[in-house]
């Protein structure tokens, strides 16, 4: 109290000012900004540079500071994250998997961070307009597009997105594009490093055509026994990856004929004897154009997700926080759409 009484007038209402101010506000805010009072935000941006450069002498001349400074800043990063940050592998700098997982949420706090400070004016849907690529299966592309349009026609404006099939050889292309959608499982295995956003959940179901007299309710070796299609997808993810690319794999028998488009298969078992495993909300899209009928999956139920990916370098790019916010919005009304579809009948 004797030291409080010996500050300056000035000192004491701003304290209390301050005291006042954290106690009004709720838990999480208050330890937020208990955090941000410790925290030295200027170090942000050398903690980016240093992640992508890996060397601070690198760094230190893209910020136009000296190396010591630099050296400094990551002394305290250290002891923020309480993580080397950077490792020696030999005489090559290496990210430690922390470290790795820093890059895309540091990149996007200082977008935000720039968008916010800089008096920018957002990107207005209404006024401006956009072209896109995403990347994704053709049935998210069905199942999106008609949510994307209706949204879009709203606004008076002419954005162009185009929808771009999964024909790229290597992983690394994927990120060239604006927007990516791949199952969650595989987004999780690029790690932090791309910027996400989960979309929607699913789960595996089996079609067939809607005079087929199977019964409601298939077990694992029944479907193996059948005849069947099935989709596949002429991409070469790396080898370790394909156990994650669908939950329904070990359904599939060897003789099972194969689509690389999810509608043609539709359109095959609506014609056919033959069966497919494929994702609920497909099912049931793909009965409202043709004549189906959905058996469940004895068991466990088959569930996956799905993930929005893109690039940390398209965070600053105008519009792109808007094209992501379209693309979830879409989803939540296609999830609601489709699940007015009754049970057991797909359309």
């Amino acid at each position: 109290m004797m030291a409080t009484r010996d500050r300056p007038g000035g000192h004491i209402d701003a304290e209390r000012g301050q005291n006042d101010l954290l106690n009004s506000l709720s838990l999480p805010n208050r330890e937020l900004l208990l955090r941000l009072r410790r925290t030295n935000l200027n170090l942000l941006p050398i903690l980016a540079a240093v992640l992508e450069t890996r060397r601070i002498g690198q760094a230190a001349r893209e910020l136009n500071l000296t190396q010591p400074a630099v050296s400094q800043a990551i002394q305290q990063l250290r002891t923020i994250f309480g993580d080397e940050l950077i490792v020696m592998a030999g005489r090559v700098p290496m990210l430690t998997e922390r470290s790795a997982e820093l890059i895309g949420p540091v990149k996007s706090l200082l977008a935000d961070l720039d968008e916010m400070l800089s008096g920018a004016r957002p990107f207005d849907p209404m006024v401006e307009s956009m072209t896109a690529r995403i990347v994704t299966a053709d049935y998210i592309t069905a199942i999106l597009t008609p949510q994307m349009i209706e949204i879009c026609d709203a606004l008076h404006a002419p954005h162009r997105i185009e929808f771009v099939g999964i024909d790229i050889k290597r992983m690394h292309d994927l990120s060239q594009m604006d927007l990516v959608i791949l199952p969650r499982a595989l987004s999780r295995h690029l790690g932090k490093t791309h910027g996400s956003l989960e979309l929607l959940d699913d789960r595996f179901v089996c079609i067939a055509r809607a005079g087929s007299s199977l019964p409601e309710t298939l077990g694992a070796d029944r479907i193996r026994s059948l005849p069947q299609f099935k989709f596949s997808m002429d991409v070469h993810f790396p080898s370790n990856t394909h156990h994650l690319l669908t939950a329904a794999a070990d359904l599939e028998n060897d003789a099972a004929w194969a689509f690389e488009h999810y509608a043609v298969l539709g359109i095959a078992v609506a014609e056919s004897e033959r069966i497919a495993v494929v994702p609920e909300m497909l099912a049931k899209w793909l009965g409202r154009y043709a004549p189906l009928r959905i058996i469940e999956i004895d068991g466990e139920p088959r569930k996956f997700g799905l993930d929005v990916v893109w690039s940390p370098e398209l965070e600053s790019q105008r519009g792109h926080r808007w094209l992501r916010s379209l693309v979830m919005r879409a989803a939540q009304q296609a999830q609601q759409a489709l699940g007015r579809v009754g049970k057991g009948v797909a359309g």
